[in-house]
């Protein structure tokens, strides 16, 4: 049993620029390669859009291998199918899930990193803000943890691994832009 990861996203898109995205995503030849060059493309779930989101509020968008986004009303969530412990333990897995959300990035903004025992995506799927997920996580957690390393040192000061109790991120990406 584990815990999945999870990137929240703030957005400013209107639905009618929302529905345009699968087109955008399947473009991007970086994130085609990261994904192994699969031929499988982003698509909705659901074929009313306007319905669908005017009554759920958000509406879910399904990419290649396991990845989906939920948009809500101001955030969408990433769900790539890779638990919380992975993506801080396994660096070839990191460095995947951070690519990822740094493509993603240039569509939204700065990727918050969260463990879903926390249940950030409640705040995508009920229409609040990045402000409200970082007030949350902030009351639940102090600060977000400066770096993945550190949220390790801390999960090492215990007898057992879980490697949700002692962080989130957010990322800047700062390495990434250097090169």
């Amino acid at each position: 049993m584990g815990v999945d990861f999870q990137a929240i996203f703030t957005h400013s898109y209107k639905l009618s620029e929302i529905i345009k995205l699968p087109a955008i995503l399947n473009e991007n030849k970086t994130l085609q390669q990261i994904n192994d060059n699969t031929t499988d493309k982003w698509r909705w779930v659901d074929t009313d859009l306007e319905l669908v989101f005017n009554r759920e509020l958000f509406i879910d968008l399904v990419g290649p291998n396991d990845l989906d986004i939920t948009f809500g009303k101001n955030l969408c969530v990433l769900y790539p199918g890779y638990r919380w412990k992975q993506f801080i333990t396994n660096e070839h897995i990191q460095f995947k899930l951070r690519r990822i959300c740094y493509e993603l990035s240039h569509l939204f903004e700065t990727p918050l990193y969260v463990p879903e025992i926390y249940e950030c995506d409640g705040f995508v799927m009920d229409g609040k803000t990045m402000v409200d997920v970082k007030s949350y996580m902030y009351r639940r957690l102090g600060p977000p943890s400066p770096s993945i390393d550190v949220i390790i040192e801390k999960e090492n000061e215990f007898e057992e691994f879980h490697g949700y109790e002692h962080g989130y991120l957010i990322d800047d990406f700062r390495d990434f832009k250097k090169g």
